[in-house]
């Protein structure tokens, strides 16, 4: 597991444990479950992180690859 993976799974086990509780110092829960505090403060407002986001340098979603192929695949078959 690589460092990255480890520091995921360490902010999903705090965000977790921050919706159990209803007073919390972020600074503190950062140092509690040894993650930075700017990581864990970003991720508590968004959701998504850099492996479950889309790629960036993507240039076609994976449905609108898949229209296209669909789309090449009926003009073949005009022909």
């Amino acid at each position: 597991m690589s460092d990255y993976q480890k520091m995921e799974a360490q902010i999903a086990l705090a965000l977790k444990w921050m919706s159990t509780k209803t007073s919390y110092k972020l600074t503190d829960v950062a140092a509690m479950f040894g993650v930075p505090y700017d990581h864990l403060k970003r991720r508590r407002r968004s959701p998504t992180s850099k492996s479950t986001r889309q790629k960036t340098n993507q240039r076609l979603t994976p449905a609108q690859l898949k229209a296209l192929k669909l789309y090449i695949k009926r003009l073949d078959d005009l022909r």
